[in-house]
């Protein structure tokens, strides 16, 4: 069957997941910034043609929801 990427297709930037993280989460510390090394994407999304294609796979939830989700899974295994 091969790789597939599973993601919303939406374009996606670090601090966009950190943001959504640290309001899921609750984390009060202030992120530091450095300078975005050579070579660094400035936003990121995953191609899920393939697992639509192949196996009728596609997104039912928004990224922020995801790492909701993601989050409460961890924390109820505690």
């Amino acid at each position: 069957m091969g790789i597939f990427n599973v993601g919303t297709g939406v374009p996606t930037s670090i601090n966009t997941v950190h943001d959504y993280l640290t309001e899921i989460t609750h984390y009060e510390q202030t992120p530091t910034h450095i300078p975005r090394p050579v070579g660094e994407v400035l936003a990121t999304y995953l191609d899920s043609s393939k697992a639509e294609h192949d196996l009728g796979w596609q997104a039912q939830v928004s990224l922020e929801e995801g790492l909701r989700r993601t989050v409460e899974w961890f924390r109820s295994q505690e």
